[in-house]
């Protein structure tokens, strides 16, 4: 008798805790890959460069921000970078916390542009 191995579905999800306390991060798509979910049909993944050993599965808000900012063409997505956030949302009615692709891009992209830029202007 053959026995049954779990299937692996890719790697540790990103997590809020990764992020080290903060709410919200910028970070840099390093990877797109269709795969198979365990609820049934595909999902997309991405992996981050900050991040290397985990990946943050899209839901289909987070997947329709990308394409609207970056187009469907995933080859494009390399080293763009996205804004997230540590959020708590219900799966399958438990209540879990999260990081996800945020819905106000323009504002967080602005405001990480602002502090990149007082940075380096502090460093000279």
């Amino acid at each position: 008798m053959a026995k049954a191995e779990r299937a692996q579905v890719g790697q540790p999800q990103l997590r809020p805790a990764d992020l080290d306390g903060a709410a919200v991060a910028v970070l840099t798509i390093s990877g797109a890959t269709l795969k198979d979910s365990r609820f049934g049909g595909k999902k997309w993944a991405l992996s981050f460069v900050e991040f290397p050993e985990r990946e943050m599965w899209l839901n289909k808000t987070g997947l329709n921000a990308i394409i609207d900012h970056y187009g469907d063409d995933t080859e494009g997505w390399y080293r763009k970078t996205v804004p997230v956030v540590a959020v708590t949302v219900s799966v399958g009615g438990t209540q879990r916390f999260v990081v996800q692709v945020a819905e106000n891009w323009d504002t967080i992209l602005k405001m990480a542009g602002k502090a990149t830029a007082a940075a380096k202007k502090s460093r000279k």
